[in-house]
């Protein structure tokens, strides 16, 4: 798993709102460790609408930074040291 390397940069629509949060005063903070709530709440309600399942914000999603990141997230909650 390397870092990705867009070739492109992103829809018009996609920046255009990365510039308004910017200049709002938002994004200039590390989000909460879990992730921002509003995104937490967004996945839940993708994953129910689109697949049935029910999760909770708050105790079931982990945003990260990537898929490297919830993978060592992953095996350090799950796996014992000599496993």
């Amino acid at each position: 798993l390397g870092q990705g390397f867009p070739d492109t940069d992103g829809p018009e629509e996609i920046r255009e709102a990365a510039v308004r949060a910017l200049r709002a005063g938002h994004g200039n903070q590390y989000p909460p460790g879990p992730g921002i709530p509003e995104l937490r709440t967004a996945v839940t309600d993708h994953q129910k609408r689109f697949y049935g399942l029910d999760w909770s914000p708050e105790t079931e999603v982990l945003v990260t930074a990537g898929a490297t990141e919830a993978i060592a997230a992953s095996l350090l909650a799950l796996v014992e040291p000599g496993d």
